[in-house]
């Protein structure tokens, strides 16, 4: 075999691609979104990889910075409580991560769009 496709006959009331009527007119703007939304760019393995960890990265660094000793205190400062119960010291901590985690992810999708 030659490596090439033979086909036998056309199919009946096929149009053939060089006989399909076209013209030479620039697409319009909303032709191209169209278009552009119908067949999205491939992202390659290491850029998706990049695009999903960026949350990942995010919340390891907010916990980094909430398992500071300087966090601990801050927390005392404002709620004496938290020294009794290292339950609680985990439970107000945890919670200002989350709030700061949706505050900065919701402001930045805003900015996004």
């Amino acid at each position: 075999m030659s490596g090439t496709i033979q086909y036998a006959q056309p199919i009946q009331g096929a149009d053939v691609i060089s006989q399909l009527p076209s013209d030479q007119s620039q697409p319009s703007h909303n032709e191209i979104r169209i278009v552009e939304s119908l067949f999205k760019e491939n992202k390659d393995t290491m850029s998706m990889i990049a695009t999903e960890s960026k949350d990942a990265i995010f919340i390891g660094i907010l916990f980094v910075v909430f398992s500071l000793p300087v966090v601990d205190g801050l927390v005392l400062k404002f709620l004496p409580s938290a020294e009794t119960s290292p339950y609680m010291m985990v439970g107000i901590k945890a919670l200002a991560l989350m709030l700061t985690y949706w505050v900065v992810k919701h402001f930045y999708l805003s900015r996004k769009a």
